[in-house]
């Protein structure tokens, strides 16, 4: 009993373990997804911002341009489909006329008769071509061609015969002609169809040289430019498209947000992988979200110029930082959400000062009660330093740097006043 409890229960754990990954691989599938939408924008948006054709091409003039175009594409497969069901009907009724001329020739070249011998007469059609609006004028010919010859002979029992052979082609052919009037006016209809398209890619091409003014190459670039955004939209989807005209800030933003989730979901993929560290749910939620906040309060520090690390405008607009650089700020932000946040702590105690207090080397004299539970491994792994380091600290051998100090404190969830002390210890005091 106790062995199949113990069973069921590491298949739970399993089962588990196997949904989080899974879990993490969507939501990597969709950050990436966001990942790649954003770049595109961006780089279409300098791409049309950039544009040396005459006129200058806006989010108005490129919008119409590709509505344009799908309305073509629309347009020319819809065409195509016409065509290709024209062509399945006219197969169907060049089968039908076929089928019709063999029994009507093979009555004919059967015919002999002692007194006519054998006949051929013209019947007004040709096997072979495609003019469907004469099947019944032939069939009509070729019933008035037998009448005439049932008259001129002489043979009553070969007439019967004649008669009666007539009489069964005449339903075979009746039968297969049907269909023949629904047939012929959906080839018609086919026909209608296809040439009113035709005309209406005409009026659009017309439309569409009128966008393109100016010089043919200039012309033909705008509708190279479309076209890309065309081939975009149908791979990426209507929500990636409307991307593009998005505001610029709007878009760094989003960009700075998804690239802080990337690099949380890399850490805790690394986590997973590399160290087998269990991750649940909840460490994957608070994660993510907490990236992803890191990274919105990075941007906002380098856009205040917090951080020497970007490329600014004259007029200090943080939009015109590189997506690469906002890019490499997210990931760090979320790759790295301890350290960042302790940054963060510290330009925030440089920047405002509390009179009396100065940042410099303290001592930690209650480290080893204050962490629990917590490791001395755990603690140099989360403040990026060698153990034997963080032994010095516990033991009170050594201060602790003033940098490690704000991420310390939060790792051992206490105020860093509770924490740290200016007093050494006895065996550091001077004699």
């Amino acid at each position: 009993m106790n062995a199949t409890l113990q069973g069921l229960w590491n298949w739970a754990k399993a089962a588990i373990d196997n949904s989080i990954g899974v879990l993490l691989t969507a939501m990597f599938v969709v950050v990436l997804f966001f990942v790649v939408s954003i770049l595109a924008a961006l780089q279409f948006r300098d791409t049309i911002q950039a544009s040396t054709i005459t006129p200058k091409p806006n989010a108005g003039s490129v919008r119409q341009g590709v509505a344009t175009l799908e309305w073509r594409n629309g347009v020319q497969n819809t065409l195509e489909t016409l065509e290709s069901q024209r062509q399945e009907a006219g197969d169907k009724l060049f089968a039908l006329q076929q089928s019709v001329y063999t029994a009507v020739d093979t009555w004919t070249e059967n015919f002999t008769d002692p007194k006519l011998g054998s006949l051929s007469f013209p019947l007004g059609g040709d096997a072979d071509a495609r003019d469907f609006t004469k099947i019944r004028e032939v069939y009509a010919n070729f019933r008035q061609m037998v009448i005439d010859i049932d008259s001129r002979m002489d043979d009553a029992r070969y007439r019967a015969f004649a008669t009666k052979k007539l009489a069964e082609i005449s339903a075979d052919v009746n039968n297969k002609l049907s269909g023949y009037d629904a047939m012929l006016e959906s080839f018609s209809s086919f026909s209608f169809r296809i040439d009113r398209t035709q005309k209406t890619l005409t009026q659009i091409d017309a439309v569409l040289a009128q966008q393109n003014k100016g010089a043919p190459a200039q012309g033909e670039s705008f509708r190279n430019l479309c076209e890309e955004l065309l081939t975009y939209k149908s791979i990426f989807g209507r929500a990636a498209y409307e991307m593009i005209f998005m505001p610029k800030s709007s878009l760094t933003l989003m960009l700075a947000v998804v690239m802080g989730l990337l690099g949380s979901l890399i850490y805790l993929a690394r986590e997973r992988v590399v160290d087998q560290t269990r991750v649940g749910l909840s460490v994957i939620i608070f994660r993510a979200s907490l990236g992803g906040a890191l990274a919105v309060a990075i941007y906002v520090f380098a856009a205040a110029g917090m951080v020497a690390i970007g490329q600014h405008s004259p007029s200090g607009d943080a939009t015109e930082m590189s997506p690469y650089l906002i890019s490499f700020i997210g990931i760090t932000a979320g790759y790295l959400s301890e350290h960042m946040a302790a940054w963060m702590a510290q330009v925030g105690r440089d920047t405002f000062k509390v009179g009396g207090v100065e940042s410099k080397e303290r001592w930690a004299p209650h480290l080893a009660s204050q962490l629990g539970d917590k490791s001395a491994a755990s603690v140099a792994h989360a403040l990026n330093v060698a153990q034997p380091q963080v032994d010095s600290w516990i033991a009170v051998s050594a201060p602790v740097p003033v940098e490690h100090q704000p991420l310390l404190a939060m790792h051992v969830g206490r105020d860093i006043a509770e924490v740290f002390t200016d007093i050494p210890p006895r065996t550091h005091r001077p004699a």
